[in-house]
């Protein structure tokens, strides 16, 4: 299990292969899990992220670490907390949301949460989304204040979506639930003003088909001043339907969420430790990764070489690359660039312990005559690595010389990859030309 949030609060949820919800590559699309906050005293709303709503907080700011991130921000008196973590035994995730009144006078809040189920591969879920939605069914228990989604008709092989509201003392007994997006957003509306959050609708407590399922769980909270309270949603994949209401139970005890937190902690601290990875290196890889999935001009190729390129996908099988994974490319041009290399394997290795799954294409530039000495560098490097891939069919790092590839073969490399290292870019991407 392993998931991806920006700074805006986007970001997915994936469970070996298949999406927990719906996501696209794009920070203008509003795909993720969100929470909104609604204060029905003052008759206004954001979320406990930037995204999706949008509205403009008096104070800002997010913290990323190694086991969470972190959302801090401050809106007309209320100072909201969102951690987002993992737990580090089950395909599960939560988000703890922390919410304080600062002003002197009682506020009146609503927590709603929201996540369009997908319980189905990318590809799958991004070519035909209308189909994906028509086979999905969900049910509520109200003794577990929990929502659990699967497919009909046997599909998805007893796979299940488990949404979940964690036990809080705080919280008063007017608990609601909807997984009807039409319902939840409403007639010309969008994530950024569901009406539900606009308008302050009560959610239909319903779990009848929808042709567009969601999974929304909604707590009332009375804080007066200077009060706190805290509210956690669970979120994840099960293979069975045993195995979702085995984690409602295990994490409805609240001193097993604190250890999952904490273990989940220790063991992120020992992975970064296992690879030998600093600080620098770390904030390093966790930028690449969003350039993988968000694609930005500044990490990519050269902009001549892009727009030479005629070459689609089907150009990269000739490599043995199929071009379903995202490709990351490494330039070598000398046995000088060995820092490099050690620095670009090192992220392919945190990317396949975080089931990241990408492909690594080592093009080595220079004369013929120096490629034995640079072959063996590399040969000898990726020898060393602690990480190999056992599930996948086809490696994922890949040998190419220059001299055996035409000028739109290189090209093609160029625009395919994600992310391309040079000697003049590092890791770090501190170093901009205009060429690129």
């Amino acid at each position: 299990y392993s998931m991806l949030v920006t700074s805006d609060g986007d970001g997915f949820s994936v469970w070996q292969d298949t999406m927990l919800y719906r996501w696209r590559p794009d920070t203008l699309a509003d795909t993720g899990h969100y929470i909104y906050i609604r204060d029905s005293s003052l008759n206004t709303y954001w979320s406990a992220s930037f995204h999706p709503t949008r509205v403009k907080p008096d104070k800002y700011q997010v913290i990323f670490s190694a086991h969470q991130a972190e959302f801090l921000r401050q809106d007309k008196g209320i100072s909201t907390s969102m951690a987002v973590s993992m737990a580090p035994d089950d395909s599960l995730e939560m988000r703890r949301v922390k919410l304080k009144n600062l002003s002197t006078r009682t506020r009146e809040l609503e927590i709603t949460s929201f996540l369009e189920t997908a319980l189905d591969t990318q590809a799958a879920e991004s070519s035909h989304p209308a189909f994906n939605k028509l086979f999905i069914e969900s049910e509520y228990l109200p003794e577990r204040r929990a929502l659990i989604s699967r497919r009909r008709g046997g599909q998805g092989k007893g796979l299940c979506a488990l949404h979940m509201l964690g036990g809080n003392a705080r919280i008063e007994e007017t608990l609601a639930h909807e997984t009807s997006r039409v319902h939840f957003v409403g007639r010309n509306n969008t994530l950024r003003n569901p009406q539900v959050i606009r308008d302050g609708a009560p959610l239909s407590n319903s779990t009848d088909f929808s042709s567009d399922p969601i999974m929304s769980l909604q707590v009332h909270l009375t804080l007066r001043m200077g009060e706190e309270a805290t509210v956690t949603f669970f979120s994840g994949l099960f293979p069975d339907y045993g195995k979702a209401i085995a984690a409602c139970d295990k994490f409805s005890i609240p001193y097993r969420v604190e250890d999952a937190i904490e273990r989940f902690r220790q063991q992120s601290r020992i992975e970064l430790k296992y690879l030998d990875m600093t600080g620098s290196q770390y904030r390093a890889f966790q930028n690449i990764i969003r350039q993988i999935y968000y694609p930005f001009r500044h990490y990519r190729g050269p902009a001549e070489n892009i727009r030479r390129n005629w070459s689609g996908q089907r150009g990269l099988w000739r490599f043995g690359i199929s071009g379903d994974n995202p490709i990351m490319l490494l330039v070598v041009r000398s046995t000088d660039d060995a820092g490099l290399v050690r620095d670009a394997l090192k992220i392919y290795e945190y990317m396949g312990i975080n089931l990241v799954r990408t492909d690594l294409i080592i093009l080595a530039e220079g004369r013929y005559g120096y490629m034995n000495e640079l072959g063996e560098m590399l040969a000898g490097m990726t020898s060393t690595l602690k990480i190999f891939d056992s599930g996948r069919e086809k490696p994922g790092i890949h040998f190419l010389h220059s001299y055996e590839l035409s000028p739109s073969d290189t090209d093609l490399l160029y625009t395919a990859a994600s992310v391309v290292f040079t000697a003049e870019t590092g890791i770090y991407f501190r170093k901009s030309s205009t060429a690129r």
